[in-house]
């Protein structure tokens, strides 16, 4: 996404399905900024920063069974 100023600021979107037990999951929106550091946005208020214009989707497809084995892989 662009900057008031014109700068890039790069964004990451999605959604995540938390594991619970015994009641139905439910798909929570996130969205991570890098400003700075990283700013980690969650639920709703991800909603406004992944509905503009200026995002760029990547087609990459689904990245949830590479992750899921990043995350468990021995360090």
């Amino acid at each position: 996404m662009m900057t008031p100023d014109g700068a890039a600021r790069y964004l990451l979107c999605g959604e995540v399905l938390p594991a619970q037990e015994g009641g139905k999951a439910e798909w929570v929106r996130f969205a991570t900024i890098k400003t700075s550091g990283y700013e980690q946005w969650i639920g709703g208020s991800a909603a406004g920063y992944c509905q503009g214009t200026a995002v760029i989707w990547d087609d990459a497809g689904d990245l949830t069974s590479s992750l899921q084995r990043r995350f468990e892989s021995p360090r």
